[in-house]
């Protein structure tokens, strides 16, 4: 029995990990629009901060 349970739980608690790993990618990735301030640190999302970079970048392109 509990090697089964072993059997089991791997594969459950490794997509687990892996949903929670992407999630939090595409979290900060487009997350915060705003900038946060965390005493000197400043926060943004890499799509919002680098927006005028990526609308010439692809302005360009097309």
């Amino acid at each position: 029995m509990h090697g089964v349970l072993k059997i089991v739980s791997i594969p459950f608690i490794s997509a687990l990990i892996g949903w929670f790993t992407n999630y939090l990618a595409v979290r900060m990735i487009f997350h915060p629009y705003q900038p946060l301030g965390l005493g000197p640190l400043k926060i943004q999302g890499l799509v919002p901060k680098r927006r005028e970079e990526l609308a010439i970048s692809i302005g360009k392109t097309v």
